[in-house]
């Protein structure tokens, strides 16, 4: 299943050799934990990413026409008794047992080389992870997300569950999971990954993880119509105080917009922007949010206004509310305007 990309055709497998796996340490390090001061594994001294569930993991890989790893993924099983601590809490583990952890996959330390971002690479090293773990019998994919990056796993097939919380490190993240047996939802969000595992019969109990899981009975905004997804977000708006009218100044023009977008439900205290984050557009729905600017300032953020995330060093919730996250795509001459329509933009100024 080769995929092109600058350097030329991209060769998919897996590191089988102690010299591979090491190669996968390193350039986890090299091409992203190397900017985090705190996080478990890392080994600045050795410059390397390593923790003791790695020896029984799966490390997929994806090499140009020189080599050179381009990007690399860890699949490991829910059940594996070495997992860390933190890993356990926030993705709920206690929770999903129900499930079967053997069935569960934790998919981490997805890690790109800096030059295929934004390109079809990470895209066809899904569609390569999904067919190699399907066809092994994995019912569920599970991993925690930044809020950065939630718009674009939903629009993969993967919904947040539970709540999100802050690592050791400071980093707040979201647990997210993908069910591979339910092919209807994959192909209202996601036909890519219906066509990587078409053929394959994926196994899980679909009944019993909307059971154990009933959140994910509400669609995130990708997976809902455009009228759909105008209408989930004024009627939150409309009830939220201090923003009275930013509901009906939302134009129509907005639906294909939302799409890039996620709801997120914030508790009092959650800080979800953090210096090591990519940043993001936030737009407060419900409740209050104190920002810390780059510039040191701080202020209070009522509903309906936006906020630039390139501008923020921080950002809490002051009371438990929703916001709208918009992920970076193409942005206009504008920065913090990405995936917004001209319309949106100025009617909610």
């Amino acid at each position: 299943m080769p995929e092109t990309f600058a350097a030329g055709a991209l060769r998919w497998g897996t590191a089988e050799t102690d010299a591979e796996r090491e190669e996968v340490y390193a350039f986890r390090y090299a091409h992203y934990f190397n900017q985090l001061s705190d996080a478990p594994g890392v080994d600045h001294g050795r410059k390397r990413v390593y923790s003791p569930h790695d020896e029984t993991s799966v490390h997929l890989t994806g090499r140009d026409a020189a080599g050179a790893l381009a990007i690399v993924g860890t699949g490991t099983r829910a059940s594996t008794p070495v997992l860390p601590e933190e890993w356990r809490k926030i993705l709920q583990l206690d929770r999903l047992s129900a499930l079967g952890l053997e069935d569960i996959l934790i998919y981490a330390r997805l890690v790109e080389r800096a030059s295929c971002r934004g390109g079809a690479t990470f895209l066809g090293f899904f569609k390569y992870s999904a067919h190699y773990f399907v066809a092994r019998r994995c019912a569920y994919s599970i991993h925690y997300c930044a809020p950065a990056l939630v718009p674009l796993y939903e629009r993969l097939g993967y919904r947040l569950y539970g709540q999100g919380q802050a690592l050791h490190s400071g980093l707040f993240r979201l647990p997210m999971i993908l069910a591979g047996a339910d092919t209807d939802y994959s192909n209202r969000v996601n036909p890519a990954f219906a066509r990587a595992v078409r053929g394959l019969d994926p196994v899980g109990d679909l009944t019993l993880l909307y059971a154990v899981l009933p959140e994910l009975a509400r669609a995130p905004l990708c997976a809902l119509d455009e009228a759909e997804r105008l209408a989930v977000v004024r009627r939150v708006l409309a009830g939220a105080r201090g923003a009275s009218g930013s509901a009906e100044r939302i134009p129509d023009e907005a639906g294909p917009a939302l799409r890039r977008a996620s709801l997120l439900e914030l508790r009092a205290g959650d800080s979800p922007v953090h210096p090591d984050d990519p940043p993001l557009i936030w737009f407060p729905l419900e409740g209050e949010t104190r920002l810390r600017h780059a510039d040191g300032g701080e202020s209070l953020a009522e509903p309906g206004v936006f906020l630039n995330g390139h501008a923020l060093a921080s950002f809490t919730a002051v009371s438990a509310g929703k916001i709208l996250a918009f992920a970076p795509g193409k942005p206009d001459p504008a920065p913090g305007r990405a995936c917004l329509p001209p319309a949106f933009w100025t009617a909610l100024q």
